[in-house]
């Protein structure tokens, strides 16, 4: 296993950085199909089981800490998402806006088999508006997803499982990893409880010792498997 790993991170450092065809992964899927389904079956139940980003092995060159600013390049939303949540995607629209930027970092480390994984990444957006001293975020990723955090409106608490996570290499330079989760969002009020789907893939593209070309592309989708929303995020980290 670690000769393998280590033979991988080789051709994953040293290949050209040239790509000579137009790379086809989840993330052409997800922007270039006006009508994305999701990867995975809808697992409509109430989960009992932590949120984890534990896949296979991650090319060794990726070790370590990375971080930058990601930027906005795609916001879309459905019309179905538009008619059930109109007060959400006002907000949304307001933050989540093509040009703009959000705040990353990732982490990955190595086991003691030898593999490299990567701990659940944070991506974040300022609220505009808030105050710099405490400002509010909009999370595309965020560390803890069993924390509880709220939705757009505030009106639900929001708790996930891990439903996939893979983990493929595009190229010699280029490693893709598609995760699903399901959330289970609860009304403050009444306790009234909500299922959704929400994909998101990290691509990585290592041409440079410390250079990290990162895109991220998430899709929120509703029970049905329907996508309501997409964000593509990119930016180099360091």
């Amino acid at each position: 296993m670690r000769l393998a790993n280590s033979l991988l991170a080789i051709l994953f450092y040293m290949a050209l950085p040239a790509q000579a065809t137009q790379l086809q992964g989840r993330i052409e899927e997800i922007i270039e199909n006006p009508d994305v389904k999701m990867p995975v079956e809808q697992e409509l139940q109430i989960p009992d089981k932590p949120h984890t980003l534990q896949a296979n092995s991650f090319p060794l060159t990726l070790k370590g800490l990375w971080g930058g600013k990601l930027q906005i390049s795609k916001s879309l939303f459905s019309k179905t998402y538009r008619s059930l949540a109109a007060e959400d995607v006002a907000k949304e629209e307001q933050v989540v806006v093509a040009g703009g930027q959000a705040d990353s970092s990732f982490s990955f480390s190595t086991r003691r088999d030898g593999t490299v994984t990567m701990e659940p990444p944070e991506i974040k957006i300022r609220v505009p508006g808030t105050s710099w001293l405490r400002p509010h975020y909009v999370y595309i990723a965020i560390a803890d997803f069993n924390s509880g955090y709220q939705n757009m409106s505030g009106d639900s608490t929001v708790k996930s499982a891990l439903l996939q996570n893979d983990v493929r290499m595009l190229s010699a330079t280029v490693v893709e990893q598609d995760t699903v989760i399901q959330q289970v969002l609860t009304e403050k009020s009444t306790g009234k409880q909500k299922i959704t789907f929400g994909e998101t893939v990290y691509r990585f593209t290592k041409t440079r010792p410390h250079e990290l070309h990162t895109q991220v592309a998430q899709v929120q989708y509703g029970s049905d498997g329907s996508w309501w929303e997409k964000v593509l995020l990119e930016g180099d980290l360091h």
